[in-house]
Formats: structure tokens, C-alpha cells, sequence
């Protein structure tokens, strides 16, 4: 992964971490990160927080650029990676 895509990867994961009980929606053709006091029922649009078109990343995974949630799996492998868990993780 590059430089940049790594910084908007460290980026993402930084809202997930800040933002504890936020929503993640995954989709097929995009995804986004909506805060924790998203209400589906509600009319009231949502406090989105990420959105896919914002992260755009080259991946190793099968569901790279902004499909099916790449950027998300890649954010919390970095935040777990960051507080010491070693695995490995590999594309199928």
C-alpha cells in the first residue's frame, strides 16, 4: 500500500477509535461510518463520519477502492496492529 493510502487508512482508523459505538454500513458498492446515535427510523439525516468516496484505497483484499468495506477491515487490522496483536491476513 502507498504513502498516501496508508495516511487514509491511519485516518480512518482514528475516527473509529475516537468515535466508540459509532455504525459501520457496509455495502456492495460503497460504505459509511455514521455516529453512534444513528437512528434508522429516524427522518432526521444521519451524522456521517466517514463515507467510502473519502477513502479510496489500493488494498491487497479483493474488495479494494471503495466497494464492500476494504478501507474498514484495513482500519481496525491497523488498530489492532497498533496495540500489539500480530496476525497476518491474506487475500482469497
Amino acid at each position: 500500500m502507498n504513502k498516501k493510502d496508508e495516511d487514509k487508512i491511519k485516518k480512518l482508523a482514528a475516527i473509529i477509535e475516537s468515535n466508540p459505538g459509532c455504525q459501520i454500513v457496509i455495502d456492495n458498492d460503497c460504505w459509511w461510518i455514521n455516529d453512534k446515535d444513528f437512528d434508522a427510523d429516524s427522518d432526521e439525516e444521519p451524522e456521517t463520519l466517514a463515507h467510502s468516496d473519502d477513502f479510496r484505497v489500493q488494498t491487497d483484499f479483493y474488495s479494494d477502492g471503495h466497494c464492500y468495506g476494504a478501507a474498514i477491515t484495513e482500519a481496525f487490522m491497523y488498530l489492532l496492529r497498533a496495540r500489539g496483536l500480530k496476525f497476518t491476513a491474506e487475500a482469497c
